[in-house]
């Protein structure tokens, strides 16, 4: 997958450009280098680094300037927010599902 889609429950105007939807391009490892683990494992349980998350979105928006993501209203910050979590646990070993 080159890149990854988040719909938005309304139109929003950031600068010059009104939007709908956001496109984010893959993380690389460069990005990872760069921001570290949006979670860490503490006590065999994941810890989300909600900070870490954000910086990954502003960081791979792609189309628009990273400062677009902070006009969302919380639902649509959260579908984000969510879609990221879900792309990083699909990536990770830590879970992948095991088959009998």
């Amino acid at each position: 997958m080159a890149e990854f889609v988040v719909k938005l429950s309304r139109v929003y105007d950031h600068g010059s450009k009104p939007f709908d939807e956001l496109r984010f391009r893959d993380p690389k490892l460069k990005d990872r280098i760069a921001l570290g683990p949006p979670f860490e494992i503490f006590r065999n349980q994941d810890v989300w680094d909600d900070a870490v998350v954000w910086k990954y979105a502003e960081r791979l928006l792609i189309d628009l300037s990273p400062g677009a993501i902070q006009d969302l209203d919380y639902a649509d910050a959260e579908a984000v927010y969510y879609r990221f979590r879900d792309f990083f646990t699909d990536a990770s070993p830590r879970f992948v599902k095991q088959t009998p």
